[in-house]
């Protein structure tokens, strides 16, 4: 092997090595993003019923069908 590839072996294991659990990192930050729209939601969702007395999509009449 010649020190031209040796090095860019080493290269390539040095960008591994900070690669790999960079994005692991990004993962667990994306994945934590989710749980805290979802949480946000959850509690938006919580709060229109708790203020209406029911589901938000409960209000929705439903279309006139005998109308010509």
């Amino acid at each position: 092997m010649s020190w031209g590839h040796a090095h860019l072996a080493v290269k390539l294991l040095l960008f591994l090595a900070v690669a790999v659990p960079l994005s692991c990192c990004l993962a667990l930050l994306s994945l934590l993003a989710l749980l805290g729209v979802m949480t946000l939601g959850a509690v938006i969702h919580i709060v229109g019923i708790a203020s209406g007395g029911r589901p938000q999509w409960g209000r929705v009449k439903p279309a006139n069908s005998s109308a010509r």
